[in-house]
Order: C-alpha cells, then sequence, then structure tokens
C-alpha cells in the first residue's frame, strides 16, 4: 500500500512589494513490509509581477527516495533499490516567465525545470513555452516542451487545448498531447460547471 500526506501554504496579498510566495512538502510511504520506500518533496516559491505586463518566478526543489526493504526477487539492487542509501537525492531549480501585451488578449510564457542540471529522471532538465489568446467566452491555447534528461535522446511533447463557455455556466473543453519519448498521442474532452457559488 501507499500513503501520501502533503501540506501547502501560499501568501499572494500580504506584502507591500507584491511579492508572492509559497511552500509544500509531500511525504510518501509505500509497502512497509516490502521494498518499505519512503519519499520526500519539499518545494518553496517566489513569484513576481514586475509590471502588468511581465510576471516571473522560481522555485526551488529538494527531493530524497530511499528503499529499505527487499521487492519480489528478494535482495538485489533490481528490486530492493539501495538499502540505507538515497536512490534519489538532490536539489532543482525551476523558472518561468510570462509576458502579456498591454490591452491585448494575447500571452506568452517560458518554463525551465531542473535548470541545475540534476541529471536524473526523477529531476530531468527541461524547457518549454507556450502561447495562449482569450476572449470572453472563448481560449485557446498550445504549448511545447523539450527534455534533455529523462531518454537517451532529447525528446518533445506538445499539447494544445482550447475551451468554450457555453451559456455563461458550462465550459466545454478539448485538448491534445503527443510525447515522442513515449511516442504516445491523446486526446481528451470535458465538460464543467460554473456558477457564483459552486463550480465542477
Amino acid at each position: 500500500n501507499r500513503q501520501t500526506y502533503g501540506a501547502a501554504v501560499v501568501d499572494s496579498s500580504t506584502s507591500s512589494t507584491r511579492l508572492a510566495g509559497g511552500f509544500a512538502a509531500l511525504w510518501t510511504m509505500q509497502d512497509h513490509n516490502g521494498i518499505d520506500r519512503l519519499a520526500s518533496d519539499l518545494r518553496l516559491s517566489l513569484a513576481m509581477p514586475f509590471s502588468e505586463q511581465f510576471r516571473a518566478g522560481v522555485t526551488g526543489r529538494s527531493l530524497s527516495l530511499r528503499e529499505n526493504g527487499n521487492g519480489p526477487l528478494g535482495t538485489s539492487l533490481a528490486a530492493g533499490g539501495l538499502r540505507d542509501e538515497s536512490s534519489v537525492r538532490g536539489c532543482g531549480i525551476d523558472v518561468g516567465a510570462t509576458l502579456q501585451p498591454s490591452n491585448s488578449n494575447f500571452a506568452v510564457s517560458l518554463v525551465g525545470v531542473g535548470l541545475n542540471g540534476a541529471g536524473s529522471g526523477f529531476q530531468p532538465t527541461s524547457v518549454g513555452g507556450g502561447i495562449g489568446w482569450g476572449v470572453q467566452s472563448f481560449t485557446i491555447e498550445g504549448d511545447a516542451l523539450a527534455d534533455f534528461t529523462t531518454w537517451d535522446r532529447t525528446s518533445a511533447r506538445v499539447m494544445f487545448g482550447a475551451e468554450y463557455l457555453l451559456g455563461e455556466h458550462y465550459p466545454l473543453r478539448g485538448g491534445y498531447r503527443w510525447d515522442s519519448g513515449q511516442k504516445a498521442h491523446a486526446g481528451s474532452l470535458g465538460v464543467g460547471y460554473i456558477s457564483s457559488a459552486f463550480s465542477l
């Protein structure tokens, strides 16, 4: 079995400089009588609207994963991990920025993940960007990301999505994703409900 506990706190309103910050923590325990896996994921984020048109933020992450038990094959590196040692232990730095020209329904964003080069599939280094456009009842966006670490070659993910708000209460959504690393295509459709008191 697996149990995950998490907590987060965010403040975006009390700073006189408009600096926003957040901290999140996840703690996971899995198969205590077997592989006995323990993991922690800590994240601290800061973001700042430098102007009405430009916003940027940075996140620092700490990830730890260890297995102190045996898997189905008994004591082995493949099934039991590294006893009393961390299989993964490292830090990551993510940076993101958004530019939205004045009086425009158009926005461009860039993001870099794992820019310190941890060199692990658990903390991959990737760079991506997105473009979005929207009006009161319709929004469309596209995103692309290059992953330099997870696979034995640089892989790409390309995503598109759109939403139409029907009758001011029912968002209709559709999306598509292509992942060259997994050689996978995926599509999605969704519908929701929005009101001043309740959303679904």
